[in-house]
């Protein structure tokens, strides 16, 4: 179930990144920063702020899982697994652009 929920949580910051699209790194800085920011304080009630105005201003629906985050002790490992996820961790079209971009150098 853990190694399920970690999944989860890195494709609900992996779907974020996709719906942003191109230059998503430069949009997301901020936002992961603080994340970042609220993960190493064990903050929860930062990181879920945090979480509510990227997909409020956006328009979007919360993600279960990062609602469920609150209620579980792992709260680091799966919030680190969401931030993985917006940096592309995980993401086999990132993986692919990033094999490209070495194979090029």
């Amino acid at each position: 179930m853990q190694n399920q929920s970690y999944f989860i949580a890195r494709n609900a910051g992996n779907d974020l990144r996709r719906k942003i699209g191109d230059d998503a790194d430069n949009k997301l800085i901020s936002y992961i920063y603080k994340l970042i920011n609220s993960l190493s304080c064990g903050n929860k009630e930062n990181f879920l702020n945090s979480v509510v105005r990227m997909y409020g201003g956006m328009d979007l629906p919360i993600p279960n899982i990062l609602i469920n985050l609150f209620n579980d002790e792992n709260f680091k490992i799966y919030g680190y697994a969401y931030l993985f996820g917006l940096k592309g961790c995980g993401d086999n079209n990132n993986q692919e652009n990033n094999k490209e971009n070495i194979e090029n150098e």
